[in-house]
């Protein structure tokens, strides 16, 4: 449908798709498929142009969201990003969409017309993952374009139309019997061969014809990806032009005898040696022509200036030559789409950036010699003039994961001179079960173990790539390889995700007792007393400002990284979570020490350098750094009708949550607030200081809403439970209770105390009259709708009228409130929140906490499921908005369920807004793919019946 759209449509007012074809049929048929899709009527009207007209307020809105480039004006279009990134399959959709509507099928060839360019160029990038090769060709003022300039794609080579006619589906019944006619031509042609295409750069090209001084004007196909590039065919044939007009000026005699002959040859004007013999142009023509048997000029000066010219061409040819036979006999061909074709690998999808459409090392999916990844700037000393290469045998999942210590390699990136080498020695290495299909531990024999696992020639090779990829993009990039059958595959690349510039000179060296030595995973010098952690539940024996030491981190360690002043661990690589994770925080780290919880004891003084992977024995005096800066660097936001909102706490962490790109804040929890200011909220009601307590919570919500401005943020009302908080001041007055978990807390706390419930909507309503009125509240644990009902009279009470001044919303945390989700909407509010924490644990009965059942408790789990999906149902007959901010939202394995669902937002923890975008849009993609393909069996079944019943 939106292939079909690119090509000529438009959105008319805020409720109607029209597109336009002369094939009846044609529009038939996607009128059909659009109602199945969408569940809407479309007409068709006949006038000076068929016209198929949809009309639904809904579906234009989608179409808004998901792809708004497809309808600008017709030279402005694009093609959507998220196409680009799709898998064949869906391209191939889409392609077939686009030739369908503007597509032309001659006896020849295939072409297609347009009056943008970009998207003429993007299609014809899309068509190379088929291994169809198109020309493109600039069509001035072409017909039917008026005064409009046009752009051409032309498809004629005899496998580019093969494949075009195996890949690409066309709907019209038209152009498939002509193109059934031009496939049957071709086949009677002989084959063509070489049709493989090589990123040799048009300049390398231009300087060789230059210095060889060939006139003969040389057509250049733009057939490679943002590049000026050849096929094999025609750049080694040009490579033969080119040898040979060498070899005849290499194999050049000049003497004084023949020094005519040899200017003639190398073609070098009359004037520019007449300039350097300082004599006139004439008197030189009558010495070569031997009219003059005497004369002034030295004709061994003129043979030594015809050696120059000759050495000078042979040298620069020599250079650019050589650069063209590298890129012929490379094996390394990457794709300059960032995100060309989506592929499995180790379970999990990547883009495949190899440039031949036709070898892919991922079918097999047997790697089984080496790989790793490398970073074209040196992450722990952001040292933009190395390149870190590490690398592990086996499949990289063991590297990324830290599961084994690789192999590090710091090249010099102009000269690939190899500064550093860590050969550690791996112990075992991940395969591909042939057997089973799946991963498995392997051991490493004892020879492997005490060899490197790259060769040095292998090692330069990838800091090459390395330096390639980077001036590509322009920016520094992290990436992911992998041998296989001696042949280098780069099968991911993205932007470092931070790069921190020092503004002064680098800490003077640190002198003291070195006790270990790893890996400098995160930049930064700092000395401190060792903690160690054994398992994710000791993470509160861990004070601010101590020094984390533990086996390697994973998620739950977070909490505990954000406390340390340094963090040291035994195992993992640059791109563990460890060293991710504390670069993304500016916490100074080594990884991959080995023996660090071995050596090392609680209480111990240590000093940690994470700029050169040492530790060293007590507190060492450096000199003082300067404050560093730090660039951020995002992303292209993906679009998504799902939105993405992000959970907050606390407001100093408030300006890196925004940097995360999230569509609002979907859960603001007041309880770090409160904890701020060091006094419990009883204590205020008390001593009747209700304006501090206010007050505070104004000042905290706003810090936060205003990095937020015009984005959503909910607010949750107090959720205090009575064992969490008796640290703060009159906080020793709070009850004890056998289970505070489904205890005194929530909105039933909130209403026995109203008078905190009123200051805290009076925050809110402070916050609303700074200007920042997109600011809502909801109420946590809701059995009732009678709490809901008091609650918002409580609000009217401070003068914000519920669902009018404020949004106003609950949060769907117990079966009770599940199974009344049809009166709590009825009673009037604008938004659920599923909080899946403690949903999952009242449903099933679980005390999230108590470790002996922690096994057990489990979101998945199909009650908590049923529950979910049917607030959500229940909540769309209503025009309720339904989001989520439990941890379940940030687990990449319930989100696609909510997707299905059809939630209106998903909230996640700032570390999981991107992966969780990038999770719900590939996941809306699907869904809509799904439904199209879905309509196309049943439309095929339907045909095929038809058939049989006139057969």
């Amino acid at each position: 449908i939106i292939g079909y759209a690119l090509g000529d449509s438009y959105i008319r007012g805020e409720a109607s798709v029209i597109f336009t074809d002369k094939d009846i049929k044609n529009l038939k048929a996607y009128g059909k498929l659009i109602e199945d899709v969408f569940h809407i009527k479309t007409r068709i009207i006949k006038a000076d142009r068929q016209r198929l007209f949809a009309n639904s307020y809904a579906l234009v809105r989608f179409l808004k969201i998901l792809c708004p480039e497809v309808f600008l004006r017709s030279w402005q279009r694009r093609v959507p990003k998220f196409i680009q990134r799709s898998p064949a399959k869906e391209v191939a959709a889409f392609l077939g969409g686009l030739f369908d509507a503007e597509g032309h099928i001659s006896k020849k060839n295939i072409t297609i017309t347009m009056t943008s360019r970009r998207v003429i160029e993007i299609i014809k990038h899309l068509l190379l993952r088929f291994g169809i090769v198109a020309h493109q060709k600039y069509v001035e003022h072409s017909s039917g374009f008026a005064d409009t300039d046009a752009y051409r794609l032309n498809i004629d080579g005899q496998r580019s139309i093969l494949n075009f006619v195996k890949y690409i589906k066309l709907n019209s019944s038209a152009k498939k019997t002509e193109l059934n006619k031009l496939a049957s031509n071709v086949k009677r042609k002989q084959k063509q061969t070489y049709t493989d295409i090589l990123p040799i750069p048009k300049t390398i090209l231009r300087k060789l014809t230059k210095e060889l001084k060939i006139k003969k004007e040389m057509r250049i196909y733009q057939t490679c990806l943002y590049t000026h590039g050849l096929t094999i065919y025609k750049a080694e044939a040009m490579l033969a032009l080119f040898q040979a007009r060498l070899n005849e000026i290499k194999n050049l005699d000049i003497s004084e005898r023949n020094f005519y002959k040899a200017r003639l040859c190398l073609k070098m004007p009359r004037k520019a040696l007449t300039k350097q013999l300082g004599c006139s142009e004439k008197l030189l023509e009558q010495v070569e022509k031997n009219k003059i048997k005497k004369s002034k000029i030295d004709k061994k000066k003129i043979v030594s200036l015809l050696e120059q010219e000759k050495n000078k061409i042979v040298q620069k040819s020599e250079t650019l030559l050589k650069k063209i036979k590298e890129i012929i006999d490379s094996d390394i061909f990457f794709d300059e789409i960032l995100e060309i074709e989506k592929v499995k690998y180790n379970g999990t999808m990547v883009y495949d950036l190899t440039i031949n459409p036709h070898s892919n090392y991922v079918a097999n999916t047997f790697i089984t010699h080496n790989s790793g990844v490398m970073f074209s700037i040196n992450p722990a000393t952001n040292n933009k003039e190395q390149v870190v290469i590490e690398a592990a045998y086996g499949l990289g999942e063991a590297v990324v994961s830290g599961s084994v210590n690789p192999n590090t390699y710091i090249v010099n990136k102009k000269t690939k001179e190899i500064l550093e080498k860590d050969i550690p020695g791996q112990d075992f290495k991940i395969i591909r079960d042939p057997n089973t299909n799946k991963n498995i531990k392997a051991d490493v024999s004892e020879e492997e173990k005490e060899k490197q696992v790259l060769t040095d020639a292998e090692v330069k090779s990838l800091a090459g790539l390395a330096n390639r990829v980077e001036k590509h993009y322009d920016y520094p990039q992290d990436m992911e390889w992998a041998i296989e059958r001696n042949k280098l595959y780069l099968v991911q690349t993205r932007p470092v995700t931070t790069v921190k510039k020092v503004k002064s000179a680098e800490a003077e060296q640190i002198k003291g007792e070195q006790i270990l030595k790893g890996l400098a995973a995160s930049p930064g010098v700092h000395s401190g007393t060792v903690k160690i952690l054994r398992s994710a539940d000791e993470l509160s024996k861990l004070q601010q400002g101590e020094v984390l030491v533990t086996k390697m981190t994973n998620p739950d360690f977070v909490p505990a990284m954000q406390r340390a002043a340094a963090i040291v661990t035994d195992e993992g690589g640059i791109t563990s979570h460890a060293a991710i994770v504390s670069r993304e925080m500016g916490v100074p780290c080594v990884v991959g020490t080995k023996e660090a919880t071995q050596k090392l004891k609680d209480g111990d003084e240590i000093t940690v350098d994470g700029s050169k992977g040492l530790v060293y024995k007590g507190k060492v005096e450096v000199a003082e750094e300067k404050p560093k800066e730090e660039v951020a660097i995002s992303k292209q936001k993906l679009v998504t009708a799902t939105e993405v909102y992000v959970i907050m706490d606390l407001p100093q962490f408030a300006e890196r949550a925004a940097k995360t790109g999230a569509d609002g804040v979907g859960l603001l929890r007041l309880e770090g607030i409160i904890a701020s200011g060091k006094i419990h909220p009883a204590k205020y009601l008390k001593e009747n200081r209700l304006d501090e307590y206010t007050n505070l919570l104004a000042d905290g919500i706003k810090k936060i809403a205003t990095l937020f401005r015009d984005k959503t943020v909910w607010v949750r009302t107090s959720d205090i439970r009575t064992d969490e908080y008796r640290g703060l001041e009159g906080g020793e007055s709070e009850p004890k209770e056998a289970n505070p978990m489904i205890g005194w807390h929530g909105i039933r706390r909130s209403l026995s105390q109203p008078e905190l419930l009123k200051a805290e909507f009076a925050a809110l309503k402070k916050v609303h009259e700074a200007g920042l009125e997109k600011v809502g509240v909801m109420i946590p644990f809701v059995i009732s709708v009678d709490e809901l009902k008091k609650a918002k009279e409580l609000c009217k009470e401070v003068g914000l009228e519920p669902r009018r001044d404020i949004e106003f919303g609950v949060m769907i945390e117990t079966p009770a409130a599940s199974l009344i989700i049809n009166d709590l909407c009825d009673e009037g509010i604008d938004f659920i929140s599923l909080g899946t924490n403690d949903l999952t644990q009242t449903t099933l009965g679980i005390d999230r906490n108590n470790e002996n059942i922690a096994g057990l408790y489990d979101w998945n789990h199909p009650a908590v499921k049923a529950l979910v999906s049917q607030v959500i149902k229940v909540c769309k007959a209503h025009k309720v908005h339904t989001s989520i901010c439990g941890q379940a939202g940030s687990d990449p394995k319930f989100v696609p369920f909510l997707i299905k669902c059809g939630i209106g937002s998903v909230s996640a923890n700032p570390d999981a807004v991107s992966k969780i975008r990038e999770l719900i849009y590939e996941e809306e993609k699907k869904l809509l793919l799904e439904a199209a393909r879905e309509h196309e069996e049943k439309q095929s079944k339907a045909s095929n019946e038809n058939e049989h019943m006139q057969s």
